[in-house]
């Protein structure tokens, strides 16, 4: 056990390089091949959800630096970054809108209906606070895709606004760089709590209308491997957004420490 606690400490700091690098790269990667492939909604589709997901991560970790957000704030963030596009299925349908154009959905009017109605409901706040900041890092990279761009500011304007393709090569640089240059540096010294407030012993985040007793509810038996549960296929298909949730609102626990022993380990 030993062993393996020397071993992650020494690895530690290279799982922080690598993560935000390969985001970066994965991101780039299925961005330039939806750029090459003919439009097909189960051709281009796939290629530009994990392109939406891996740019909203990226920007996600760095948000997370500054910020201690419950974990539901991530994940509602990284669903509606790629949830979004489910109101193409109308237009595809042909019951409503212009195929030609993307729906007016796709716009900051939706961003300001979640944001209002986290404001305005302090039980859902965090996750609704998420779905808009997952809005916005969805519109940051549609608008860089070209025609037909985004009707960013309908209803007042009926107008799609586009940027060139190094508008998204610039987001993902920036945010990569942050990241990097940040998480080496161990800044910002503290991060700003919101939704929610420190448990006593600064390791748990908990919302501020979440009772305490909920932390001694006992625990949901899961079914054994092997059992045929049609729910193990949800849970399945949320797990990699679980993950990198959990890694998200858990950055920058104990970052002092943390730091000086992973330059500790740095020097040996």
């Amino acid at each position: 056990m030993n062993s393996w606690k020397r071993d992650y400490g020494v690895l530690r700091p290279v799982l922080w390089w690598a993560g935000p690098l390969l985001l970066a790269a994965i991101a780039l990667a299925f961005d330039a091949a939806k750029r090459r492939i003919p439009f097909g909604v189960w051709t281009t589709g796939p290629v530009d959800e994990v392109a939406h997901l891996c740019t909203a991560a990226l920007a996600l970790l760095v948000l997370a630096r500054f910020i201690a957000a419950p974990r539901r704030f991530y994940v509602a963030a990284l669903i509606a970054s790629v949830a979004i596009d489910l109101d193409h299925i109308p237009l595809y349908l042909g019951l409503l809108g212009n195929e030609g154009q993307r729906p007016v959905t796709h716009s900051l009017a939706t961003v300001a209906v979640f944001a209002a109605a986290a404001v305005s409901s302090r039980r859902h706040r965090a996750v609704l606070a998420g779905v808009a900041t997952g809005l916005m890092l969805h519109f940051a990279r549609d608008i860089a895709e070209g025609y037909p761009g985004v009707l960013v500011f309908w209803p007042l304007q009926d107008i799609s606004w586009m940027v060139s393709y190094r508008w998204f090569v610039g987001m993902i640089i920036v945010f990569t760089a942050a990241q990097l240059v940040l998480g080496s540096a161990c800044l910002p010294r503290t991060r700003i709590s919101v939704f929610g407030t420190p448990s006593p012993s600064g390791s748990i985040l908990r919302s501020a209308d979440e009772p305490a007793a909920a932390e001694a509810q006992p625990s949901r038996q899961m079914p054994k491997a092997g059992q045929s549960d049609p729910r193990n296929h949800g849970a399945d298909a949320c797990e990699s957004v679980k993950i990198t949730a959990n890694y998200m609102a858990n950055l920058g626990q104990d970052a002092h420490g943390q730091c000086a022993c992973d330059k500790g380990q740095l020097r040996t």
